[in-house]
């Protein structure tokens, strides 16, 4: 079986638990080519024809017959045992979304975090926390480590 990433297969039922996307539907491939090439299972994210609140982890595909939403914010690793027809491919203009949609939901953005980030270097916390008088400034600070 060829799977590319970007390709969208229907994934055979599998077992769900609460608000899981498994249950027989399409998904598209988003794990790397070489992983797809050699191991048994892949990374893929659902689609859903249902309609979906407006969130940055939804991305309209419209590369199928009925438009979807790929719900980039449950990646899901599936056996190729489970993979049934073959029903097409995302552009590549969805997949940057898909992509940025995926990093928005690892937090892998900078803007993707939900609250803000803790941009303290790590060697200032001490130093913030419990500052010592006399103590020499590591270089990276602006105040003593």
């Amino acid at each position: 079986m060829d799977i590319k990433r970007g390709d969208i297969w229907y994934i055979e039922s599998g077992y769900s638990v609460g608000s899981e996307q498994r249950a027989g539907r399409p998904a598209i491939v988003v794990s790397n080519n070489r992983n797809n090439q050699y191991s048994g299972t892949v990374e893929v994210v659902y689609l859903t024809t249902q309609p979906k609140r407006d969130l940055p982890t939804h991305v309209t595909i419209s590369s199928l017959s009925r438009e979807s939403t790929a719900l980039c914010e449950q990646i899901t690793s599936v056996s190729t045992e489970r993979f049934g027809s073959y029903r097409g491919a995302v552009t590549a203009e969805e997949m940057e979304d898909i992509e940025e949609a995926m990093m928005i939901s690892l937090g892998l953005a900078p803007h993707a975090a939900a609250e803000p980030r803790d941009e303290t270097p790590p060697c200032w916390k001490p130093a913030l926390l419990n500052p010592k008088p006399g103590v020499r400034n590591c270089g990276r600070c602006m105040i003593a480590c």
